[in-house]
């Protein structure tokens, strides 16, 4: 029984300290490492051990503090993947956990690591195609194993992070071009991911006013495998289904995956899928049909053929 009081105790003395950091000084800042592994995983999403690695990879991209009083890099990072994490923007990151600091501070430090991570010695290791015909087979190959679905070499599907509204007279970004079809501000973003729900591309470059296959259209990737489609016998195929801030969430969620870090999923969103007028196509159908996208049709017959395979 006293073995159960001093447990308790402890705990309550944890609850405590974890409660009561909020109340140090500037000077005086919390550690964050010193938190329970259930919090800190809750407040940040990467276990400990990432965050160090995070903090390693982006110090040499980042300034150091010459000041008593300046934010130092790991503090600044603990800010930004608060933020990452979390989806609150500034005054919520202000009052968080790790420091006690101004809006102004905590918009800086989200800048300085947004930018670190998109620099191209880490983006690019971490967000990558398969660059090479036998990558491609290796990524189609996983598939094929791990679902039993052939061919396939990416899951792509676009997604609306909604954003705070630019202003209205903006010359270059205007406020009416980031209205979705939902009627709320978002950037359309174009993801691409492999057989172990790594993100492989993004493309966060077009607003929320502009459509899914738009953006594919102009995308770098869809002329690459365009060619490998026309050109290539074996077949290889995509299963259709603030921008610095989402290449950097992107970095975070690979390296989350890579280390096995397991995160909560959200509610399934209800898909609709729009009639195109090529529905009644079938496989008998002539292809010249006036009025027909002919790479719609040809979309959908693979879908056809898809449906049959695991009827």
């Amino acid at each position: 029984m006293d073995e159960f009081y001093i447990a308790a105790l402890e705990n309550l003395e944890r609850q405590e300290n974890a409660v009561n950091y909020r109340k140090l000084s500037h000077s005086e800042r919390f550690d964050a490492f010193l938190l329970p592994d259930y919090i800190f995983i809750n407040n940040y999403r990467l276990t400990k051990d990432l965050v160090r690695y995070v903090i390693n990879i982006l110090t040499p991209h980042m300034t150091e503090a010459t000041r008593t009083s300046a934010l130092n890099i790991q503090t600044k990072v603990f800010i930004a993947l608060n933020f990452c994490a979390t989806g609150s923007y500034q005054l919520p990151v202000g009052n968080s956990n790790s420091a006690i600091v101004s809006q102004p501070t905590v918009s800086r430090a989200i800048d300085e690591v947004v930018n670190a991570l998109n620099q191209p010695e880490i983006f690019k290791y971490w967000v990558k195609y398969p660059s090479t015909l036998i990558e491609l087979r290796q990524t189609r190959e996983k598939f094929n194993t791990k679902y039993n679905f052939p061919g396939i070499v990416g899951i792509i599907d676009c997604t609306h992070i909604g954003i705070f509204p630019p202003k209205t007279d903006d010359p270059v970004h205007p406020e009416y071009i980031y209205v979705n079809r939902k009627n709320y501000h978002s950037i359309n973003v174009q993801l691409v991911c492999d057989s172990d729900m790594k993100i492989i591309n993004v493309s966060a470059l077009f607003p929320g006013s502009v459509n899914d296959a738009y953006i594919w259209n102009n995308s770098l990737l869809e002329p690459t495998l365009r060619r490998i489609y026309n050109y290539n016998p074996e077949g290889f195929y995509l299963l259709v289904k603030a921008c610095k801030i989402v290449n950097a969430c992107t970095v975070l969620h690979n390296i989350c995956v890579e280390n096995n870090v397991q995160f909560q999923n959200d509610e399934d969103g209800i898909v609709e899928e729009i009639d195109l007028g090529i529905f009644g196509v079938d496989d008998n159908e002539r292809q010249d049909i006036q009025g027909l996208n002919e790479d719609l049709v040809a979309g959908r017959r693979m879908q056809h053929r898809v449906i049959r395979y695991f009827a």
